[in-house]
């Protein structure tokens, strides 16, 4: 019998990791078992309270906007890479962990200015409703201790992109002070639901497969709506060898691939080709909502494509 005291902090544990939308549904019991004991007690326990909180999460997550603010902070997270300050998000245990490996997150061949970042404590604290706490800072050699005024002037244009996004910031321009947002923590749950799995029929759904080298996902289908779908393209890291393929209600299917350059196309098995194109995340997301509300391929409104045989 489980002690009344363990069932509620391992339901805390659980419904913070289930909101927190970063892993699958083996990753939440894994991650519960290390925390409290591979017993078969607590074994049963996390599989049944697994279960819930995802059914309570897809279910509450189907009547979110389209676009929620962690959807917009990762957004301004991909244009801070750009720009060339590295950005991760729920990223390391902890600062120090964070601050020490940040540096090698760069794309090779890279001159970053600075860098962005949350970690896996801060991703809690927004989960439980207390807003995120952002690291930020210059990337040097280590062999001289930063100038503050550098490193306010990234955290200036770290702030800067947040509300081009239309988040809230609380930051006073202090370069000894992280930088605050105060958000409402809806973060889609992309990952295999496991047993969970919220199958309410909708117009625009997609069945949905893709790959992440970096969290090393399991090759699971999965069946999103649009807005799901969004949140996933603009997710996905821009890393070669990552991929998203989406089918829809007729079986077509449109589908992209880090080259490292992201390609877009669809494939013709009868002809045993594939017809795409370069393309920029904008436009991905123009042809994935086509198949989800018209349920059909449009890649050719994107202009002349390649032919590649299989």
């Amino acid at each position: 019998m489980i002690e009344e005291s363990l069932r509620t902090k391992v339901s805390d544990f659980v419904r913070v990791r289930v909101d927190i939308a970063d892993g699958d549904f083996r990753d939440i019991l894994r991650w519960t078992l290390e925390a409290y004991g591979d017993s078969a007690e607590v074994t049963e326990l996390a599989e049944e309270l697994a279960v819930a909180e995802l059914r309570r999460h897809l279910t509450e997550q189907a009547s979110w906007p389209p676009v929620t603010e962690p959807d917009r902070l990762t957004a301004a997270f991909r244009d801070l890479d750009r720009a060339g300050i590295v950005a991760r998000e729920n990223f390391t245990c902890c600062q120090n962990c964070g601050t020490a490996e940040i540096g090698a997150e760069a794309a090779e061949g890279s001159k970053p200015r600075g860098y962005a970042f949350y970690h896996h404590q801060d991703a809690e604290a927004a989960a439980r409703g207390d807003g995120l706490d952002l690291a930020y800072g210059i990337l040097h050699d280590g062999l001289r201790t930063p100038d503050p005024a550098d490193t306010a002037a990234i955290g200036t244009e770290i702030t800067a992109t947040l509300r081009q996004h239309g988040l809230r910031v609380d930051w006073n321009g202090d370069a000894a002070k992280r930088i605050r947002v105060p958000l409402t923590w809806h973060r889609r749950w992309l990952g295999d639901p496991g047993p969970a799995a919220y199958n309410e029929s909708a117009d625009d759904r997609l069945v949905v497969t893709y790959f992440d080298r970096v969290r090393n996902n399991a090759d699971v289908e999965l069946l999103l709506s649009f807005a799901d779908c969004k949140s996933l393209l603009d997710r996905l890291p821009a890393g070669e060898g990552n991929f998203a393929t989406f089918r829809g209600r007729s079986g077509d299917i449109v589908q992209i691939y880090y080259e490292p350059r992201l390609w877009l196309d669809s494939p013709d098995p009868t002809a045993r080709v594939s017809r795409g194109r370069y393309a920029t995340v904008a436009e991905v997301v123009r042809m994935v909502d086509v198949l989800a509300r018209e349920d059909r391929v449009a890649l050719h409104e994107l202009g002349e494509l390649e032919v590649r045989p299989w």
